[in-house]
Order: structure tokens, then sequence, then C-alpha cells
């Protein structure tokens, strides 16, 4: 249970709407409830969510002024983490703040997915779930933008984002299928909403250490144990007294009727510590209580976890005499993170880059733009299966793209890059699904991709894939 950072990804859910005006019937026609892939959109609709991949590839590069750029200088909108509608001066302050200091993430999530697109004439609204990062999560979050087509293109004029909760039927999110995705340990239902990624703002009070306090920020992962029988806690933070990281798991100990923990951090030269009591809940309120000698004295540390909710919590340590009052000396403020995932802050712009081309390298199988694929793809650029058989060279993977497959949904995830000097290897997950010839698959893929720096670029050659399911992608 450590003090944590903050890095405030709130303004994901902000997203932004847009208002309407007069549409052809066939981009009506094309809004309904059921999903819409990037195959199925018309050529205007195409043209509008093109914008919104670039909102999230910007967004996830942390390009402030790209980002901004897509922003309608008359821009009101209304997130949920916010009392009152924002323009764009406000939207602009958060997301600076936000990107200050910090890098592309190293593993992005996947493009998200169209839910609903109308357009209007020179006006457009999308509808869709932002990609949530941690597959536990208990909530999913809804993203409306309305857009403006100007004599500079599409600008967003408006939006709203807000946390729905996954209910048992599914509705409002794709429930994860691991079964991890709920603990099952002792405890109230409300520890299942610490899944996620949180952004942490740190402020401590004055003390020996910090005459004049302090405040830190950072970011605090939480995620479910294997089989779902520990919750892991991991965390990076940033403060007066430099970075600090940390990880514990925490398990259900029958004797003591609470949680224990075993905590490692940067900090600490024993490397980790195993706690003396258990954290307790009471009621909705996670509690652990310490006496530890210092300076000859007895003295109490306490930290709760309250007011837990979908997309908040909040994180209170005091101290003070055994058995006497305890005085807070620090307040950590937690909002959910929409889509982020903690990165090694020891992540080279090398790897930003390669794990940036891998998604582009997806968008452009999934649209088929073959010069975006001849920009990525070397010459030599070669598919192989996991045992090293030969699937296809080049030429024949593009033939298979443009004449055999009709791409339903193609993503990657965990992607991991390590670089080599010129050499550079991706490792992935994904989901591949679609129709060959007519002929319906549906697969799971473990992916390595080489990549190779000719001449100051770096281009794939090579992608070795392991496939879960019946169905193959390359017929010979």
């Amino acid at each position: 249970m450590a003090k944590s950072l903050r890095l405030a990804a709130l303004l994901l859910g902000t997203a932004a709407c847009t208002p309407l005006a007069t549409s052809s019937q066939e981009d009506h026609n094309r809004t309904g409830n059921n999903q819409e892939s990037a195959q199925q959109l018309s050529p205007k609709q195409m043209e509008v969510w093109n914008e919104e991949r670039n909102y999230f590839r910007y967004f996830q590069a942390k390009n402030l002024k790209s980002f901004m750029s897509l922003w309608d200088d008359n821009f009101v909108g209304w997130p949920d983490y916010s009392e009152h509608p924002l323009r764009k001066a406000d939207i602009e302050s958060g997301v600076a703040e936000e990107f200050r200091g910090a890098q592309a993430h190293a593993q992005p999530i996947p493009l998200p997915k169209p839910e609903s697109i109308v357009v209007f004439g020179d006006f457009a609204v999308t509808y869709y779930f932002w990609p949530e990062a941690d597959e536990a999560s208990p909530v999913k979050y809804r993203v409306t933008h309305t857009w403006r087509k100007g004599p500079n293109g599409w600008r967003i004029i408006g939006g709203t984002g807000y946390a729905v909760p996954c209910s048992s039927s599914g509705i409002g999110c794709q429930l994860s299928t691991s079964p991890a995705s709920k603990l099952k340990m002792h405890g109230p239902e409300v520890m299942n909403l610490m899944f996620g990624t949180w952004g942490i703002k740190s402020e401590y009070t004055p003390s020996k250490e910090m005459p004049n306090g302090d405040t830190g920020e950072g970011l605090e992962v939480w995620r479910p144990g294997p089989g779902g029988y520990s919750l892991i806690e991991e965390f990076q933070e940033k403060n007066a007294n430099g970075e600090i990281s940390g990880l514990g798991p925490f398990w259900w100990d029958a004797d003591l009727q609470g949680l224990r923990f075993l905590w490692c951090e940067s900090t600490n030269p024993r490397g980790c510590e195993l706690s003396k009591n258990a954290a307790k809940w009471e009621g909705n309120r996670l509690v652990y209580r310490e006496d530890r000698e210092e300076s000859g004295k007895q003295i109490t540390h306490e930290e709760v976890f309250e007011d837990i909710t979908p997309v908040s919590f909040l994180q209170i340590l005091s101290e003070g005499p055994a058995g006497g009052e305890l005085k807070r000396i620090a307040t950590i403020h937690a909002t959910k993170v929409l889509g982020a995932i903690m990165k090694p802050a020891e992540a080279s712009p090398d790897e930003a880059e390669l794990v940036t081309l891998t998604n582009a390298w997806t968008d452009a199988i999934n649209t088929k733009d073959r010069s975006k694929l001849d920009e990525l793809m070397a010459p030599e650029y070669t598919l192989y299966g996991w045992s090293g058989e030969l699937r296809a060279p080049r030429l024949q993977w593009l033939d298979n793209l443009f004449n055999h497959v009709k791409i339903r949904e193609n993503t990657l995830r965990e992607l991991s890059p390590r670089v080599y000097g010129d050499f550079a290897i991706v490792t992935s997950v994904g989901t591949w699904a679609g129709t060959w010839d007519g002929e319906p698959f549906n697969q799971k893929t473990i992916v390595v991709d080489t990549w190779r720096r000719i001449n100051g670029r770096w281009r794939v050659v090579t992608r070795t894939s392991h496939i879960e399911d019946v169905t193959t992608l390359i017929k010979k």
C-alpha cells in the first residue's frame, strides 16, 4: 500500500460532441446498435472516423499541438469529472499538464471502434467506447463527439464522456473472459472497482522530512493476481524526493481475517517488507494500521482507501502516537485513467516509435492502404508460422489481403518492443477475424514482428504468428 502518484488523464473522458444537420439516407441507415467496422462505413463516415483515430493517436503520442488542432475554437463539452461544461482553453490546459514531461506509451491500447456514426452534411456525431487497457475493469467509458466540417477540415465542437458499469448481461461493455475478472478472495463487491489504471495527485502536509509539505503525481495500477485469489498494486510516483516505484501483492489471510501484503519499493534497500498486520474492510473502506518504533516511541501508521467508485477513490495516510490522536500526513486523490497503461520509465524513443509504427501498420492493413503498406513493409517481408514454416512472401501476403480477406476485426494489444541496434522485435497478442473467400474465421494470435532500420527508417521484415483457432489466415 504505497504513497502514489498522479497523472490525471481525465480528458479522455471528456470526449467531444457535435451538433447535427442533414445526412444522406445511406449514412443514416448505417447507424444502429450493432458495432460498425471500418469496412462497413460509408466514405463520409470514414472521413469523420479517421479524425477520431487521429484524436486517439495524438493523445497516445502526447502530441499536444496536433491533438488540440482537432478542437474547434468555440468547443464546449461536459466531461463526467467536471461540475460544469468546459471550453477549449480548459481542455488544452488539462491536457498540457498531463503531457508535460511524459513520453509516448510503450504499450498503447488498440484503436477504438465505432458504435455508430451519423453524418448530417457538414456535421457528424460519433459514438464509441474508449478502449480499456485493463480487461478486468468493471466499467467502460462511453464517448460522444460532435464534429463540424469547415475550411480546415473536421473539428470537434462539443462532446461528453462518462463511465458505465459492466452488468451481468454485458450491456454497456464487453465483459472480460478472464477467469480473474472478479476477485475470488473475501471482501465486499467494491474491491473489484479497484481494477484499472488511476491518475494520482498526492498532497503531503508539512513534516520533518518535508517542512513545506509537497505534492506528488504519477500512476497506480491495480489488477487481479493469478486465479483472482490475490490483488496486485503497481505504482510510479514523482515528488520532491525524486522518482519512486513499487509493487505489492495482497492476499486474504484467514487467520488474521484481512489482507496481508508484501510491499517492494525502490527506496527500500532491503527490497521488500511483509506487512505485520492485515488490512481489513470496514464496510466499503479498506483500513490498514501498524505500530512502529521510531526514535524510541511507538508510532501508529494508518492508511485508508475510501469513497471507492468506478471512476475515483480517496487514499488517506495518517500517523500519531500509539493510542493517541492520528493526524493526516497525506491525501491522495485517484481518478480512473481511460485507456492508459503504466509505461516503464526507461522506454526509449525507438521503442515508442516502433509501437506507433506497429499500430500504423495494423491500421493500414485494416483500411487496405497500399501506399502506407509499401512504406512500412520491407521488400523482403515474409510471413512465417510459429514453427518456422513459410506462410507467405510479400507479394502473396498482399494478394491475400486485397483479394481474399475481408476483415471484421484486426487488433493488437500488449505491444512490447525491444531494440537491438538496427534490428528490433515487437511482440503482441491480438484478434484476427473476418472471412476468407467467404468462409468465416475468428482467431486469437501471438505475434512477433521483426523490424529493421533501413536508411534511417524502421521497416518490418518478418512476422511470425501463432494462431489459437481452427481457421488459418494463409491458405496455400
